[in-house]
């Protein structure tokens, strides 16, 4: 296969309250480690956008202290078409930083080898989703993908081992606690497509209390005269939030020295230049005093509860739901900036007594770096799916190919039961009937027994036979041909054949287990299958069957009751419609009739094969139908074993 283009990824966690990138600049060695692009110098920056009096763009801190700024955006970053939504500040940030560092950095050189995967809340709609994604075309990056941010820590979580392949094998909790919401992620052995959701639920939101509280507690300036000038300066006021957000930060990085009474963090100061050159002085200080009570006091944002409350609600809530599905989790993962906050740990072990609690050391990067890894993940799995389908749809060794070779060995088996559960089942018996003087004439026993017949072959016992059978080949078929065919795609990327082996259960009613494949389109299958051979059957009664296959068993009875090898066609019809003595059937004993039968059983499979082979119309579909479905079953099987390239 030809190399892709792509090979490289980057991981843009673009969040509501700061901003990093990740890259792994060649997705073939599993084991590298995502390099922390820098941005200004530093690993993550505050997401802000700015404008200068040149009309150039501006991003972090950049944007908000450069002296010749004129303007600047920040807490940005909201759902598509939500209130005071915008797309320009999103799209010019994102220009701004693939510029920086692409042109003006050089830590990437070509823009078009490397996929960007980027991060959304897993609140948001898969519609949501879409239409970000399409925001984030407008701008310069050639090719991207938008990722849930909590699935992207949690596969941070296990490619820096805060996770192992052991842990997986019941349910993890991923919690990511970020500025505007919080996502909440279960995944349960080793399935990538999880349990999750996410609240507007940030830190962000302890931010605008503590601006608050601080605009009414000022005593360093009159409170009326703040608000005036954070009407008036919409860029002044977002100063004072960021200086918030940096007490508040100040505040949980040294959580257990102010804890313990120990320490106090300073105030945090802004200031702003009036019109008459003196400036208004803005300040933040927080004490655990001030914290305790803004986690505590009522938000209207929150339908009424305290910060705290709300985290505790939603923790509960999503216990309630996993406990309702089964999943109790051994693990709970924090990462996001909000983890740092002291409490969130005591928190999550109140509610999840019996889970070890594992918390990132560098909660800021934890995403940046779980969008890289998804996307190396993403990219390698991009191509063994297409290195599977190419090879599963090969027109001279594919699935059509395998499909076509071994029909005749499911043709073979299909007339083998049918044969049998029409001699054994009806002929033989109603042939003993007639011996008995329980039937009078052998146009009788043909005439019982075509009644019975299409009652077998209409029924759903039959049916569930053939498709136990056409199972048990499908089944058998992935074990063998299939593996064989997919062996050298799999030793390639590390995976095992047995992973995308198509498991259908015996009875096509009931499929129940996890391991058994694709319950509706197989079923379908099958169902289809099997009604479709017993049609081809009913359309043989008229023909071949009463000619020489079902019936010629009671030709064969006719021959040996008169000891000739050859009866003509005017003797059969006598015999047939004749009532024959008691005393001349009972000649026929029960090993004979058994005899006779299995001999008319070869030549009833003969028939039927030879039948089924000869339809071209049925031949074609069954092999359409059944490389379809085993295509598109490997196929998904593929797509759903994105977590075992990990391995």
């Amino acid at each position: 296969m030809q190399i892709p283009v792509v090979q490289s990824v980057i991981g843009f966690d673009l969040g509501h309250g700061e901003t990093s990138l990740a890259m792994i600049p060649n997705i073939s060695p599993r084991e590298d480690i995502p390099i922390i692009l820098r941005l200004n110098n530093v690993a993550s920056v505050v997401t802000a956008v700015g404008y200068d009096d040149n009309g150039n763009i501006l991003f972090g801190d950049a944007a908000i202290d450069g002296s010749d700024v004129i303007s600047f955006d920040i807490s940005f970053k909201s759902r598509p078409n939500s209130k005071g939504f915008s797309e320009k500040p999103i799209i010019d940030f994102v220009e701004a930083i693939v510029t920086h560092i692409s042109h003006e950095t050089h830590q990437i050189i070509d823009l078009s080898k490397f996929k960007f995967f980027i991060g959304c809340p897993s609140g948001w709609t898969a519609q949501e989703q879409n239409e970000y994604k399409s925001l984030l075309e407008k701008s310069r990056i050639p090719k991207l993908e938008v990722v849930k941010e909590s699935r992207a820590a949690f596969m941070h979580a296990i490619e820096s081992n805060l996770l192992s392949f052991e842990d997986l094998e019941g349910s993890i909790l991923v919690i990511d606690i970020g500025s505007s919401t919080t996502d909440i992620t279960y995944v349960v052995n080793h399935d990538d497509r999880p349990f999750d959701f996410g609240l507007d639920l940030g830190s962000s939101l302890i931010d605008e209390d503590l601006l608050e509280l601080s605009i009414e507690t000022a005593t360093m300036a009159p409170s009326a005269e703040l608000r005036t000038a954070m009407a008036e300066n919409i860029s002044f006021r977002y100063k004072c939030l960021l200086a918030c957000r940096d007490a508040k930060e100040k505040y949980f990085n040294s959580y257990l020295r102010v804890e313990s009474g120990r320490y106090t963090p300073n105030p945090v100061i802004r200031r702003h230049l009036k019109p008459d050159k003196t400036y208004l002085i803005f300040e933040v200080s927080v004490t655990r005093e001030i914290m305790e009570s803004i986690l505590s006091k009522s938000n209207p944002k929150l339908e009424g509860f305290s910060w705290y409350d709300a985290f505790k609600n939603a923790l509960i809530n999503s216990k309630h739901l996993a406990t309702k599905q089964g999943l109790i989790p051994s693990r709970v993962i924090l990462t996001g900036g909000g983890s740092k906050m002291g409490f969130v740990a005591n928190r999550v072990q109140e509610v999840f007594e019996t889970a070890s609690i594992v918390v990132d050391s560098e909660p800021h990067l934890t995403v940046s770096r779980g969008l890289a890894r998804w996307g190396r993940i993403d990219l390698r799995m991009e191509y063994f799916v297409q290195e599977i389908r190419n090879t599963l749809e090969d027109k001279q060794r594919g699935v059509s190919a395998i499909v076509t070779s071994s029909l005749e060995s499911l043709y073979t088996d299909l007339a083998t039961e049918i044969s049998k559960q029409l001699v054994d089942d009806i002929l033989t018996p109603n042939m003993k009937l007639w011996r008995n003087n329980r039937i009078e004439t052998l146009e009788g026993v043909e005439l019982r027994s075509e009644k019975e017949i299409r009652a077998l072959l209409e029924g759903k016992k039959l049916q569930e036979k053939l498709g136990e059978l056409i199972a048990d080949w499908i089944n058998e078929l992935s074990r063998t041909d299939l593996d064989n065919l997919i062996a050298e795609v799999c030793k390639k990327y590390n995976l095992h054949t047995q992973d995308f082996r198509i498991h259908l259960s015996k009875n096509v009613d009931i499929i129940a287990s996890p391991d058994v494949a694709a319950p509706d389109e197989l079923v379908e299958l099958v169902q289809w299958a099997a009604g479709a051979v017993t049609g081809t059957i009913l359309g043989l009664l008229a023909t071949v069957l009463f000619a020489s296959g079902v019936f010629g068993i009671i030709i064969a009875f006719i021959a040996y009751w008169l000891g000739r090898e050859v009866v003509k066609e005017e003797v059969q019809k006598f015999v047939r419609e004749t009532y024959i003595a008691r005393i001349f059937r009972e000649l026929i004993s029960d090993s004979r009739i058994s005899e006779i039968g299995e001999k008319q059983k070869l030549a009833l499979q003969s028939d039927i094969i030879g039948k089924l082979g000869a339809d071209e119309q049925y031949k074609a579909e069954t092999i359409r139908k059944i490389s379809n479905t085993i295509l598109n079953e490997m196929m998904e099987k593929a797509k759903s074993r994105k977590l075992m390239l990990l391995i």
